[in-house]
Protein backbone atom coordinates (compact mmCIF):
# COMPACT_ATOMS: atom_id res chain seq x y z
CA UNK A 1 0.00 0.00 0.00
CA UNK A 2 2.74 2.59 0.94
CA UNK A 3 4.19 2.35 -2.98
CA UNK A 4 1.53 3.55 -3.58
CA UNK A 5 0.63 6.17 -1.98
CA UNK A 6 4.53 7.82 -2.27
CA UNK A 7 3.36 7.23 -6.17
CA UNK A 8 0.23 9.29 -6.06
CA UNK A 9 2.69 12.02 -4.05
CA UNK A 10 5.11 11.74 -6.85
CA UNK A 11 2.20 12.42 -8.99
CA UNK A 12 0.78 15.15 -7.60
CA UNK A 13 3.86 17.28 -7.30
CA UNK A 14 4.98 15.99 -11.30
CA UNK A 15 1.53 18.00 -11.76
CA UNK A 16 2.47 20.98 -9.50
CA UNK A 17 5.76 21.05 -10.89
CA UNK A 18 4.67 21.67 -14.58
CA UNK A 19 1.29 23.97 -13.68
CA UNK A 20 3.90 26.21 -12.07
CA UNK A 21 6.24 25.67 -15.00
CA UNK A 22 3.30 26.74 -17.69
CA UNK A 23 2.02 29.61 -15.40
CA UNK A 24 5.44 30.73 -14.95
CA UNK A 25 5.84 30.40 -18.94
CA UNK A 26 2.41 32.30 -19.28
CA UNK A 27 3.52 35.15 -16.77
CA UNK A 28 6.67 35.95 -18.65
CA UNK A 29 4.76 35.93 -21.88
CA UNK A 30 3.09 39.12 -20.97
CA UNK A 31 5.92 41.09 -18.90
CA UNK A 32 8.06 43.62 -20.34
CA UNK A 33 12.05 42.88 -20.24
CA UNK A 34 14.16 45.98 -18.74
CA UNK A 35 17.92 46.01 -17.54
CA UNK A 36 17.94 46.32 -14.32
CA UNK A 37 21.03 46.77 -11.71
CA UNK A 38 21.55 45.16 -8.48
CA UNK A 39 21.93 47.66 -5.76
CA UNK A 40 22.74 45.48 -2.64
CA UNK A 41 22.53 41.89 -1.58
CA UNK A 42 20.58 41.31 0.84
CA UNK A 43 21.68 38.86 3.87
CA UNK A 44 19.06 36.12 5.05
CA UNK A 45 16.56 36.38 7.87
CA UNK A 46 18.00 33.30 9.23
CA UNK A 47 21.06 33.89 11.63
CA UNK A 48 22.39 30.47 11.05
CA UNK A 49 22.94 31.08 7.02
CA UNK A 50 24.56 33.17 5.06
CA UNK A 51 22.44 32.87 1.80
CA UNK A 52 21.87 36.56 -0.46
CA UNK A 53 18.92 37.96 -2.32
CA UNK A 54 19.84 40.68 -4.61
CA UNK A 55 18.17 43.98 -5.02
CA UNK A 56 17.44 45.62 -7.79
CA UNK A 57 17.41 49.08 -9.38
CA UNK A 58 15.32 50.11 -12.29
CA UNK A 59 14.02 52.72 -14.44
CA UNK A 60 10.48 52.58 -16.02
CA UNK A 61 8.37 54.78 -17.41
CA UNK A 62 10.50 57.67 -15.82
CA UNK A 63 10.88 56.37 -12.46
CA UNK A 64 13.10 54.92 -10.74
CA UNK A 65 12.15 52.00 -8.57
CA UNK A 66 13.42 48.84 -7.40
CA UNK A 67 12.84 45.41 -5.69
CA UNK A 68 14.29 42.20 -4.36
CA UNK A 69 14.22 39.21 -5.43
CA UNK A 70 12.75 36.03 -3.07
CA UNK A 71 15.25 33.69 -4.03
CA UNK A 72 18.59 33.47 -1.72
CA UNK A 73 21.79 31.99 -2.85
CA UNK A 74 25.40 30.93 -1.12
CA UNK A 75 27.09 32.10 -2.49
CA UNK A 76 25.56 34.51 -4.08
CA UNK A 77 24.78 35.04 -7.72
CA UNK A 78 24.92 38.10 -8.53
CA UNK A 79 27.54 40.91 -7.36
CA UNK A 80 26.57 44.15 -6.78
CA UNK A 81 26.87 46.73 -9.95
CA UNK A 82 25.85 43.40 -12.21
CA UNK A 83 23.53 44.64 -15.06
CA UNK A 84 21.10 42.10 -15.79
CA UNK A 85 17.83 41.55 -17.17
CA UNK A 86 14.34 41.53 -15.11
CA UNK A 87 10.56 41.03 -16.43
CA UNK A 88 7.74 43.15 -15.49
CA UNK A 89 4.23 41.51 -15.48
CA UNK A 90 2.32 45.36 -16.09
CA UNK A 91 -1.19 43.29 -14.69
CA UNK A 92 0.62 42.30 -12.15
CA UNK A 93 3.11 44.79 -11.38
CA UNK A 94 5.62 41.94 -10.26
CA UNK A 95 8.80 42.32 -11.07
CA UNK A 96 11.18 39.19 -11.29
CA UNK A 97 14.77 38.07 -12.40
CA UNK A 98 15.01 37.14 -16.05
CA UNK A 99 17.24 33.85 -15.90
CA UNK A 100 16.59 30.27 -15.97
CA UNK A 101 17.36 29.41 -12.34
CA UNK A 102 15.33 32.73 -10.84
CA UNK A 103 12.05 31.73 -13.12
CA UNK A 104 12.35 28.05 -13.70
CA UNK A 105 14.53 26.13 -11.20
CA UNK A 106 11.50 25.57 -8.36
CA UNK A 107 9.69 23.97 -10.81
CA UNK A 108 12.68 22.23 -12.60
CA UNK A 109 13.51 20.79 -8.94
CA UNK A 110 10.50 19.76 -7.90
CA UNK A 111 9.77 18.40 -11.69
CA UNK A 112 13.02 16.10 -11.23
CA UNK A 113 12.18 14.87 -7.23
CA UNK A 114 8.65 14.10 -8.56
CA UNK A 115 9.82 11.97 -11.72
CA UNK A 116 12.75 10.52 -9.88
CA UNK A 117 10.56 9.18 -7.04
CA UNK A 118 8.11 8.24 -9.76
CA UNK A 119 10.74 5.75 -11.39
CA UNK A 120 12.16 4.64 -8.13
CA UNK A 121 8.79 3.29 -6.05
CA UNK A 122 8.49 1.75 -9.75
CA UNK A 123 11.49 0.15 -9.86
CA UNK A 124 11.13 -1.23 -6.02
CA UNK A 125 7.62 -2.17 -6.59
CA UNK A 126 8.57 -4.43 -9.74
CA UNK A 127 11.82 -5.94 -7.87
CA UNK A 128 11.86 -9.14 -8.55
CA UNK A 129 11.82 -8.53 -12.06
CA UNK A 130 14.16 -5.62 -11.90
CA UNK A 131 16.41 -8.13 -10.45
CA UNK A 132 15.87 -10.93 -12.78
CA UNK A 133 16.74 -8.88 -15.49
CA UNK A 134 20.22 -8.34 -14.14
CA UNK A 135 20.87 -11.50 -12.67
CA UNK A 136 18.96 -14.03 -14.77
CA UNK A 137 20.93 -16.98 -12.45
CA UNK A 138 19.01 -16.03 -9.80
CA UNK A 139 15.65 -16.94 -11.70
Amino acid sequence: MTPWIILIISAGLLFFAVKTGISTYSWVSNAESIEGTVIELVPSRDKKSFAFAPRVAYLQAGKDRQFTSTQFSHPPDFDVGEKLNIVINAKTNEERIASFGQLYGFPLVLGLLAVLMGISVVIFMNGNRVLSMIHPNLG
